[in-house]
C-alpha cells in the first residue's frame, strides 16, 4: 500500500477492500505497514484464511524511524480471535507474522499481560515448531541448536525482541538457524533496529554501527543516518551544538554538560575555541559556561576557585565568538547577495 494512501485508511476502507478481493481466499501476502489508522477490525474477511502466507501488521510505514511512531493505537480484541482463526485452520499456510510495533512495546513489558495474545502466540509457536521447519543454509532444524534460549516468536516478558519472528526472513520467508555462520562469522540472519525487521543477509545488508551493537537495513540507512566525518552508517553519533556537524565517537570526542537539565553537547574540535563545556581541573565538574556560574551562585561560599575565576574569563571568550559568529553570517549575506 503506498505510505501516503496507507495512512487514509481506516478499518471500514480495509474491510471493504478485503472483502471486494475475496482476500479470505485468495490473498498470499498482506503488508499492513504506514496504515495509522486501522485499530484491527478491518481484517475479519481474513478469518480462517488458509492460503495466507505472511501478515506484516506493523502501524510504521517501510523504513520510517520506529521510535516516532511506537504508540500507535492497535485493538487486540478485534484481530487477535482472527489470528487465532487463521492459525487454527487446519492446512494453514501462514508463515511469517509481524505484529503492530505498539503492541510489542507494551507486552514486552514485566507489569503488562494480556492472556488472548498471550494464547496465541503459544498457539503460533506450537504451529511453527510443529512443522519442524529446516535452516535454508545447513538444512538443520531452525530450533534444535539451542532450544532453551529461542522460540520462533519470543514470548519472555521483559525481552525487548517480544513478539518478533526471529529465525524467517521478512523479505523471502526463508528460514535461518542461529548456528550456521558465514565466511566473517555472522549469523546468516539478522534484525533492523530502525524498522524492526528481520532480513537474511541474501536478500538486504545489515549495517552495523562499529562503535556498537546497533544494526539496520541498508533501506533504512539513509534514513538512521551516518557520520560526517568518516561517511560510515553511525547510531551513536552526536550533533555539536556550535559547528552543528554530527560526529561519531570514532572521529570525535564529545564534551557533554553534567548539568541538570542542560542537553549542551561540543564536539573536541571545537571545545578548545570555545572554551564552553570543560572539565574543572580542581573540582573535576564538567559543566558549561552557564551553568557553572548557576553551580557558583548557588553555593558562592564553597565554589570552587578556579571556577569562580573561570567564569568571567568564559562570559568573555562567549561574547567574541557570538561577535564572530555573527561576522560570518553577515559576510555570508553579502557574498549570497553577490552570488
Amino acid at each position: 500500500i503506498e505510505g501516503k494512501v496507507a495512512k487514509k485508511l481506516a478499518d471500514d476502507d480495509v474491510f471493504a477492500v478485503l472483502a471486494c478481493i475475496h482476500a479470505g481466499s485468495t490473498v498470499k501476502k498482506l503488508n499492513f505497514s504506514g496504515c495509522h489508522n486501522v485499530v484491527g477490525s478491518g481484517f475479519e474477511p481474513l478469518r480462517g484464511s488458509i492460503v495466507l502466507e505472511q501478515l506484516d501488521l506493523m502501524s510504521i510505514g517501510q523504513h520510517e524511524d520506529a521510535s516516532e511512531k511506537s504508540r500507535l493505537p492497535f485493538d487486540e480484541e478485534c484481530f487477535v480471535p482472527i489470528l487465532t482463526s487463521i492459525v487454527e485452520a487446519e492446512d494453514n499456510s501462514l508463515k511469517q507474522l509481524e505484529l503492530p510495533l505498539s503492541m510489542r512495546i507494551e507486552e514486552s513489558n514485566y507489569l503488562y499481560s494480556n492472556p488472548i495474545l498471550d494464547s496465541f502466540l503459544e498457539r503460533y509457536n506450537q504451529l511453527l515448531e510443529s512443522r519442524r521447519l529446516e535452516c535454508s543454509k545447513c538444512n538443520n532444524l531452525c530450533l534444535d541448536a539451542n532450544r532453551q534460549e529461542h522460540q520462533w516468536i519470543v514470548t519472555e516478558k521483559g525481552n525487548q525482541m517480544w513478539g518478533c519472528q526471529m529465525f524467517t526472513c521478512n523479505k523471502c520467508m526463508r528460514n535461518f538457524c542461529n548456528s550456521c555462520r558465514d565466511i566473517f562469522g555472522e549469523t546468516h540472519i539478522d534484525h533492523c533496529a530502525n524498522c524492526q525487521k528481520h532480513y537474511c543477509t541474501d536478500c538486504v545488508f545489515i549495517n552495523g554501527c562499529e562503535s556498537c551493537s546497533w544494526y539496520v537495513c541498508e533501506e533504512c540507512a539513509p534514513n538512521a543516518g551516518s557520520c560526517e566525518g568518516c561517511g560510515l552508517f553511525k547510531c551513536c553519533r552526536e550533533t555539536c551544538n556550535f559547528c552543528e556537524k554530527a560526529l561519531c565517537s570514532s572521529c570525535v570526542e564529545y564534551h557533554r554538560c553534567d548539568g541538570e537539565g542542560c542537553s549542551k553537547i561540543h564536539c573536541g574540535d571545537c571545545v578548545e575555541d570555545i572554551q564552553d563545556v570543560r572539565v574543572c581541573d580542581s573540582c573535576g565538574k564538567k559543566l558549561c559556561s552557564d551553568c557553572r556560574f548557576l553551580d557558583c551562585v548557588n553555593d558562592w561560599k564553597g565554589a570552587c576557585a578556579d571556577c569562580l575565576s573561570s567564569i568571567g574569563t568564559m562570559a568573555g571568550l562567549k561574547d567574541d565568538n557570538e561577535k564572530l559568529r555573527k561576522e560570518i553570517e553577515d559576510l555570508k549575506e553579502e557574498l549570497h547577495v553577490l552570488w
